[in-house]
Formats: structure tokens, C-alpha cells, sequence
């Protein structure tokens, strides 16, 4: 009977030994995804949020209405705490962030809740003006 128990212990340790490593090389899916749609999209907007954070449950809808109002306009939504070190390689201190790409370069940041109009206008600015306006502020 001991001989059982040690075994299981033994085969679970390795079993979360093993999850942990894996952890560590597979959970950067929102990255991934966040990397292939700046290269799919001409204005990509991603809102980095977290499950307990009141200002980020009040600004889903906007940003839903806003994929809903813009379908030439990517919207994503990252749960931040399932990335690890994904705040940290998007400078992300504050929640929500929203940073919106433009041609795979990041535009503009908005951190805290913004009201839907601001959002808005960024993207005008983006549509409305020519490419070289626009790279001449990442200059």
C-alpha cells in the first residue's frame, strides 16, 4: 500500500512539474493573437481588461459597439491576467488599456474608462488622414 502512495505522490509531482514548465513556454495566446491581427488590420484596437476590474466590465459594451458600428476596424479584448508578462512587454500599469495600432504601430493609449466618443474620434483621425500624417508622429 505504501508503495502505491509513494508512487502517486511521485507521478503527481512530476505531473505538476511538467504543467508548470509548459505554463511557462505556452500562455501567451493573447500576444499571438494580438501580433497577427497588427499585421491583418489597418487600425486594430485592444482593450486590456481583467475579470474584477469595475471600469473594464463598464467599458466592454463600448468597445462591442464599436466593433459592431466599424467592421473595417479590428476589436480585440485581452484578459490580462491569463498573459503572463503580457502587461509588461504593452507597458500595461493601469487597467483597462486600450492602445489602438495603426498599420501594426501603436497610435494611441487610453488608460482608465473613456467615453465612446473618444474612441471614435481616434479612429476618424485614422481613416480621415493620409498615411503620411499619420507616420510623421511615430517619427
Amino acid at each position: 500500500m505504501k508503495k502505491i502512495i509513494t508512487i502517486s505522490l511521485i507521478a503527481m509531482g512530476i505531473s505538476l512539474i511538467i504543467l508548470f514548465v509548459l505554463s511557462r513556454f505556452y500562455h501567451h495566446t493573447g500576444d499571438i493573437e494580438i501580433e497577427k491581427a497588427k499585421n491583418k488590420n489597418e487600425i486594430l484596437i485592444v482593450d486590456f481588461w481583467a475579470e474584477g476590474c469595475g471600469p473594464c466590465r463598464k467599458l466592454s459594451p463600448i468597445m462591442d459597439e464599436i466593433k459592431e458600428e466599424f467592421p473595417d476596424v479590428e476589436v480585440m479584448k485581452v484578459d490580462i491576467n491569463g498573459e503572463d508578462g503580457l502587461h509588461k512587454k504593452y507597458c500595461i500599469e493601469f487597467l483597462p488599456t486600450v492602445i489602438i495600432f495603426y498599420k501594426g504601430v501603436e497610435y494611441f493609449r487610453i488608460v482608465g474608462f473613456h467615453e465612446k466618443s473618444e474612441y471614435i474620434q481616434h479612429i476618424n483621425a485614422l481613416r480621415g488622414s493620409n498615411n503620411s500624417e499619420i507616420m510623421m508622429k511615430f517619427r
